[in-house]
């Protein structure tokens, strides 16, 4: 079971830029859908702070709000 969440969460990270995500979260299972999205908003969170700091951040919240 370990091999086959981990296989499909491989699958889902690599479709997630290439769907549109109304189309991504509908295609893959809960597991992956949680996990991947997290991974991809931690990365931009990591990476408004080390361009801008503090505004950075709150841009990328007025992102996310939009």
């Amino acid at each position: 079971m370990i091999k086959s969440v981990k296989d499909q969460t491989e699958k889902a990270m690599q479709d997630y830029t290439k769907t549109p995500r109304e189309d991504w979260v509908r295609k893959w299972q809960g597991m992956c859908t949680l996990c991947v999205s997290m991974m991809f908003w931690t990365s931009m969170a990591e990476d408004a702070m080390k361009k801008a700091g503090i505004s950075g951040l709150n841009m990328f919240y007025d992102k996310l709000l939009k």
